[in-house]
């Protein structure tokens, strides 16, 4: 998948994880990255370095609020779930498709680019 010119969301992107992801995203040239974490696990200092490009924007928010992920959504391209790596210790890239689906139960109303490519993503791994 190209990533060149896409904004791409992160939940958990302040975290060890998610904050070595955005770190390996940033050099491929991103429009945006944008790192959406309540910060209970997740610290500003992982993503300190990051802090300093123009195009990482940083949202202090939980994945349970709805309205607020919903709002970090919109015109997404890319959505990277990286919450699910602390929670349930997998190891490894989580795919699209299956990250997709989960914020998707959360977010139910909100028809974001992300979410239908989600959903299509989902459909072409069955």
């Amino acid at each position: 998948m190209e990533l060149k010119g896409k904004r791409i969301l992160i939940t958990g992107g302040a975290g060890l994880i998610g904050s070595h992801i955005a770190d390996q995203l940033s050099v491929l040239d991103p429009a945006e990255i944008i790192i959406f974490d309540n910060f209970v696990r997740g610290r500003r200092e992982n993503i300190r370095e990051l802090l300093e490009e123009s195009r990482v924007t940083v949202i202090e928010g939980d994945i349970r609020d709805r309205d607020a992920l919903a709002c970090a959504m919109r015109s997404v391209d890319v959505l990277l779930h990286a919450w699910v790596f602390v929670t349930t210790s997998i190891v490894g890239l989580v795919c699209l498709a299956w990250s997709g689906l989960t914020l998707k139960q959360l977010v139910r109303d909100e028809e974001s680019s992300a979410d239908r490519a989600a959903t299509a993503a989902a459909r072409q791994a069955k």
